[in-house]
């Protein structure tokens, strides 16, 4: 079924490397399914490479206090579908979830400052929610090379009853729904008509 790994309170980074596979030994890859951290933990850091290649890893929880997620960290973790990232974070490395591709939603905080080259490479069911309005001077500009929809500012914007969020790029208003992201349509005046 997997492995749970816990890391303890005190362990103060995750270190790179730590369940690095490489694609020509995928078959001694850990059996990783799920990462946790105690409660109170003081870890600011998940190194480089650190679960690259874990392709049984289906979650993880960031924990308050980790402000850096390394460069390929969760390089193709296949089997991830839940991360949730803790708003102390403050930067993302290259390749960071490349070809992660089961992962559906990820929340971006205010506090990202950077996020690396091709962090979102090949995430094919991604919807990115930013809680900026706009990406950051600090952002790669190839930081969503397969061009998965972002929500820009999502925590200020308009989710009606049916569970639809709407959002405007660029002039153009959207509504999300499901993983769809379709146009609405404006009205020519005020009244609708």
């Amino acid at each position: 079924n997997g492995i749970k790994v816990v890391f303890g309170k005190d362990a103060t980074k995750i270190p790179a490397y730590l369940f690095y596979m490489s694609e020509n030994n995928k078959s001694y890859s850990p059996k990783i399914k799920s990462v946790e951290f105690e409660e109170n933990s003081v870890c600011t850091a998940i190194g480089n490479f650190a679960f690259y290649y874990c392709t049984s890893l289906t979650e993880i929880q960031v924990p308050t206090g980790i402000k850096t997620i390394g460069n390929s960290a969760f390089y193709y973790c296949e089997a991830l579908d839940n991360i949730v990232i803790s708003d102390e974070v403050q930067s993302i490395g290259d390749s960071a979830f490349y070809l992660c591709s089961e992962i559906s939603e990820i929340e971006i905080p205010a506090r990202v400052t950077t996020i690396g080259n091709q962090t979102f490479y090949g995430c094919s069911k991604l919807i990115i929610y930013c809680e900026v309005a706009s990406v950051p001077t600090g952002w790669n500009s190839n930081w969503n090379p397969s061009n998965r929809p972002v929500i820009w500012d999502y925590k200020n914007n308009e989710a009606d009853s049916n569970g639809c969020i709407y959002t405007i790029v660029d002039g153009i208003k959207y509504s999300l729904k499901d993983g769809a992201a379709t146009i609405v349509r404006q009205p020519k005046t005020l009244s609708g008509k």
